[in-house]
């Protein structure tokens, strides 16, 4: 938990170490490099070489701006509104992997309490679905102009945007918080203060080892489907269907939510549920729709030849991705913790960002604002009654990033 900060300065103001090259790592980073601290960012995989740890979750996932903040989370929705707006400007940029999609969300019964999401006031277009607009299996449902993301090509962004910012990537294992403060080869010094982006490793990583981190299994399906560009989500289900916005035609159909499930093999089974749950609301998604030839032969070869067979021979498979939610028993750590290292003769900042579970991406640059807010208050460098809004620092590495474009 948060202690009382030092007397002693800093050693070295303008650097920072970010561990961890998830999504919250990489916007936490580019935040912190477009204030004007030098950063230094560790992971041990990046969006280049994502298969070096097997619990990098970042690029497997299917991503698109879905607020799951309740009504009084105001934390949350402070995080996800912030995230809208950046990611909804990134859409308007090339290279990005961002585009903007209608989102239709939709439910078989209305709830007799139900209410407008907290975020009608604000995304384009909101409205409710008329009966003609919906799928047979629901009664109720509204729209909204939103972005959907695609997972890979969205992190390479971030990356080459980092580095043409000046930022430093080093690929290394880190096994205690505190290797982080060890002195800068090059430059002698230790960092500012370091923040702490470890997701699903925050449970093993020496100096943090929080229990309260564990995994939740999510599993998709990416299959063929040209001409399709609506996401469709239900929310009295785990049902999401995201295009990716690549010009291939790949879509992302999900999914699975299990708690404290580390197997990071597919299950057949949930594939089928998860892709009738699917079509059931998207048929678009269907060869049939799309002019593809429906074959059984075709259904038991896909795209991927590693991938496992499934008899569904009405979508192109391409293959099944599982991976590793980072999810934390009360929710994501945004905090800043003073901790003493042994190298060092005073007391050391760090700030955490990480257990954001599902919501990784929908979040990123509202928690990457606020680690920025904490780190300039804990550090006194700015009074806490002048410092900027969320939707200003996230403007400035908008602007940022078209400069670098």
């Amino acid at each position: 938990m948060p202690s009382t900060p030092p007397s002693t300065p800093a050693p070295s103001p303008g650097s920072v170490t970010v561990l961890g090259a998830g999504v919250v790592g990489l916007t936490t980073a580019i935040v912190l490099r477009s204030y004007g601290f030098e950063v230094t960012l560790v992971s041990k995989s990046t969006p280049e070489i994502p298969t070096a740890d097997i619990e990098y979750t970042s690029p497997k996932g299917a991503a698109n701006w879905h607020s799951f903040a309740d009504r009084d989370d105001v934390r949350m929705q402070r995080w996800d509104s912030v995230a809208f707006h950046m990611l909804f400007e990134l859409a308007t940029m090339d290279g990005t992997g961002v585009k903007r999609h209608l989102s239709y969300e939709v439910g078989g019964k209305k709830p007799e309490d139900w209410v407008d999401p907290w975020f009608a006031n604000f995304v384009p277009g909101y409205r409710h679905l008329l009966p003609h607009e919906l799928p047979p299996s629901c009664t109720f449902g509204y729209v909204f102009q939103g972005v959907s993301i695609d997972v890979p090509n969205y992190l390479l962004f971030l990356l080459r945007t980092f580095r043409r910012m000046g930022g430093v990537v080093k690929v290394a294992s880190v096994g205690h918080i505190d290797e982080l403060f060890a002195a800068d080869a090059e430059g002698g010094k230790a960092p500012t203060f370091v923040v702490n982006c470890a997701g699903m490793g925050a449970r093993k990583l020496g100096g943090v080892e929080d229990q309260k981190i564990f995994p939740t299994r999510g599993q998709t399906v990416l299959i063929r489907a040209p001409g399709f560009n609506e996401q469709w989500m239900r929310f009295d289900e785990v049902c999401y269907v995201i295009p990716r916005p690549d010009g291939s035609g790949t879509v992302c159909c999900g999914g699975t939510f299990q708690a404290d499930e580390w197997d990071l093999e597919p299950h057949l089974d949930s594939a089928a549920s998860m892709l009738r749950r699917c079509v059931a609301i998207a048929p678009g998604l269907l060869r049939s729709s799309w002019g593809g030839q429906s074959a059984p032969e075709q259904a038991a070869a896909p795209a991927d030849p590693d991938a496992p067979m499934l008899d569904f021979p009405d979508v192109e498979i391409i293959r099944h991705q599982v991976g590793l939610r980072p999810s934390r028993i009360g929710g994501a750590r945004v905090e800043v913790e003073w901790r003493q290292v042994p190298s060092l003769p005073h007391q050391s900042l760090v700030v955490h960002n990480y257990g954001h579970s599902g919501y990784g991406y929908q979040s990123s640059w509202g928690t990457a604002s606020h680690v920025l807010a904490l780190a300039l208050r804990a550090l006194g460098v700015v009074p806490p009654e002048v410092q900027e809004t969320d939707i200003s620092v996230v403007k400035r590495a908008g602007r940022a990033i078209r400069v670098k474009l």
